[in-house]
């Protein structure tokens, strides 16, 4: 039951290095439900330093919709948190699934280095007997005792060629150049298997793009993913002021794509 070294140390004196009763229990609650864990025991930056990750209704709709569907694409505004959520709901796999691989596609290496350094802190701030230890870590990677591993990467032709792939998560699609977006697309299919999970989200850009032309084909049903919309108007702050506001500085091309959720040329 000892999922951490470092716990099984902790714990050994007072216990004989078994969990309380209490904290069995929690391993077991959180093993089955990653919003109960997420909003727990994870927490993020803030401006005053680490702050609680406490779910709004919009983070919670976009979770259930990926952890009861193998594949999703989400459609969102800017501002709507989806992507905390995404590395919050990664990470909760990574910690109560064993030999799960996950791979974390994004528009840049700074993107990614972002990514990974979220996840890092995240983890972090998790109880010791509550998370596995880590056998391995480099610049873009980490590996878990469980077997499972979770590598971050910029979005190329070669991405996650020749791997054996548990959850594909691809951010911000909308915004990988489009001829690239395509070749990785070709290229990482043939590394989903059955019963792996793929998870795609972004803020819509133009109609001439894969992000686009994926959520078209899943809202009318052509291809078997679940197409998840989140609207401005969902957003916990959302007013019609600030949309107002948001439009003067931006203009209405960028106000319609960013927070209408349009595909504007």
């Amino acid at each position: 039951m000892i999922r951490s070294k470092r716990a099984q140390d902790k714990y050994r004196p007072a216990q004989g290095g078994v969990y309380s009763p209490e904290q069995v229990q929690e391993v077991l609650v959180c093993s089955k439900d990653p919003k109960y864990f997420i909003s727990t025991y994870l927490a993020v930056a803030g401006a005053r330093g680490m702050k609680p990750l406490i779910l709004r209704p919009e983070q919670e709709g976009y979770i259930d919709a990926i952890h009861s569907n193998d594949a999703t694409i989400c459609k969102h505004p800017r501002q709507a948190g989806i992507s905390t959520a995404s590395i919050a709901y990664l990470l909760w796999e990574t910690q109560f699934k064993f030999d799960h691989s996950t791979l974390v596609v994004l528009p840049s290496y700074q993107h990614a280095t972002f990514a990974k350094d979220q996840f890092r802190m995240m983890l972090a701030n998790v109880p010791e007997y509550l998370k596995t230890d880590i056998t391995y870590e480099n610049r873009h990677s980490i590996e878990f005792t469980n077997g499972s591993r979770i590598s971050f990467v910029a979005a190329s032709d070669s991405s996650g060629r020749g791997m054996s792939i548990s959850t594909l998560y691809i951010g911000d699609l909308a915004y990988i150049d489009p001829i690239r977006a395509y070749a990785m697309w070709h290229n990482l299919m043939p590394c989903i298997g059955t019963g792996s999970k793929f998870i795609i989200h972004s803020t819509p850009s133009d109609p001439f793009s894969l992000f686009c032309d994926i959520w078209e084909a899943a809202e009318s049903g052509a291809i078997p993913i679940h197409a998840h919309s989140i609207s401005f108007w969902q957003l916990y702050d959302a007013s019609q002021a600030k949309w107002d506001t948001l439009e003067q500085m931006l203009g209405s091309k960028v106000m319609r794509r960013s927070y209408g959720c349009e595909f504007v040329a």
